[in-house]
Parts: structure tokens; sequence; C-alpha cells
């Protein structure tokens, strides 16, 4: 139970609550990051003709 002990000691009441709260914001700032990251990606063509010319300007470069 050697971790469960330390992270008592670094949650424990010692802290102040703003230690917590910076804590919990750099915690929610990871996850919607992660988030946001693996949200997959809206393609930037409607039809056929607009996903040609997008291939092909890839291709060009």
């Amino acid at each position: 139970m050697a971790i469960v002990d330390k992270v008592k000691q670094l949650w424990g009441s010692q802290q102040s609550s703003a230690f917590k709260l910076a804590a919990w914001a750099l915690a929610g700032g990871i996850a919607l990051v992660a988030y946001e990251y693996s949200k997959p990606k809206q393609d930037e063509f409607d039809d056929a003709e607009s996903w040609n010319k997008k291939i092909l300007d890839k291709n060009k470069k």
C-alpha cells in the first residue's frame, strides 16, 4: 500500500485549497486536451468534386 500512502501524504489535509484547486484544474486541462485531440477530425469537403480537388492539391505538393 505504499502508493496509497504516498497519495494520502501528497493530497493530505496539510495541502492548501489553492494547491488542490490547481491540481484539479491541471487534471481537467489534460483531460480536455486529450478529448479534443482524440475527436475525429471534420472533413473539409462536401461533395466528390471538392474531395477530388483536395486530394489533387495534396498530391501536387
